[in-house]
């Protein structure tokens, strides 16, 4: 009878382990399927629940770098927060297997990306001994690699420099850019909060009085906002805006009523601005850096 019960035991405790690491492993297969959709944030999340409930997956924080790295690696941006995040999970990944290949590899793309070749040559000699396929990617970016020009402040004139700063406003993750809109003979000073999911830039209703838009004769239609949600919305054209060292002319803007956006926002900033600039977004010290 003792030995029936000590089966049983052992029996449930072996099942109990199993379930409870084939749930482990779900969320890193969960998140690697929103990783792949490019839903980066939210792969995070599973990522990070893997590793609260086991430290030790080397793949958990791999995976974790990776879209950190994503997040921090835009088309148009980078975010240094992002990348740092990045370079914390690899060098935890390494931690417990100092032969990851990968690890390694997308530590020297961090590293150029932070303006640091010193270090992404550090990855690629540790990298070359272990896996020669990806050290021969690294070499071929590190071969790319330019050094950064100098930057300025907007406003202050410099024969030795080519790039600039505007610094901004940042709550948490919101980046809030000031920005000069023109239309006829009036100017007005506004303050966007930068959207790179946002197709058109938009504006508030008060902003758009402002600027003495026609409203009455302005298309009508939705706009979709923050979160994905349709407001209704107007469309009409500015002649000027000016963000940072740029200024583009003939810009559609929506119009819609701004209650429930993020203060101090007075609209947002959206691709039809922003896409024909490299930017970085430098959150320690409340600028963004322009590319010129």
């Amino acid at each position: 009878m003792q030995k029936i019960l000590l089966l049983i035991i052992l029996c449930f405790f072996t099942s109990f382990v199993f379930a409870d690491t084939v749930k482990e492993s779900d969320r890193v297969e969960q998140g690697i399927a929103l990783f792949s959709k490019g839903r980066y944030q939210n792969a995070i999340r599973f990522f990070e629940r893997a590793l609260s409930e086991n430290p030790d997956r080397e793949d958990a924080y791999v995976w974790l770098g990776k879209s950190y790295l994503k997040l921090g690696d835009h088309a148009l941006m980078t975010n240094p927060e992002m990348l740092n995040e990045a370079e914390n999970a690899f060098q935890k990944a390494l931690s417990l297997n100092p032969e990851s290949s990968e690890s390694y590899y997308h530590l020297g793309v961090i590293y150029l990306l932070l303006f640091n070749k010193h270090e992404a040559l550090l990855q690629y000699e540790k990298l070359k001994n272990i896996d020669r396929d990806r050290a021969a990617l690294l070499f071929n970016d590190i071969e790319r690699y330019r050094e950064p020009r100098a930057y300025r402040s907007v406003g202050i004139k410099t024969d030795e420099s080519e790039n600039s700063q505007t610094e901004v406003t940042i709550v948490g993750n919101q980046v809030f850019v000031p920005v000069t809109i023109r239309r006829g003979y009036t100017t007005v000073q506004a303050t966007l909060l930068l959207d790179t999911g946002a197709t058109h830039t938009t504006i508030s209703l008060d902003l758009a009085n402002k600027l003495h838009l026609d409203l009455e004769h302005a298309d009508k239609g939705y706009a979709m906002v923050v979160g994905g949600g349709l407001v209704k919305a107007m469309r009409a054209k500015i002649d000027y805006i000016t963000v940072g060292p740029h200024e583009q002319k003939d810009i559609l803007v929506n119009i819609i009523d701004t209650v429930g956006m993020p203060r101090p926002a007075d609209g947002l900033l959206g691709m039809n601005v922003l896409r024909k600039f490299k930017y970085q977004v430098d959150f320690k010290n409340q600028v963004i850096e322009w590319y010129l």
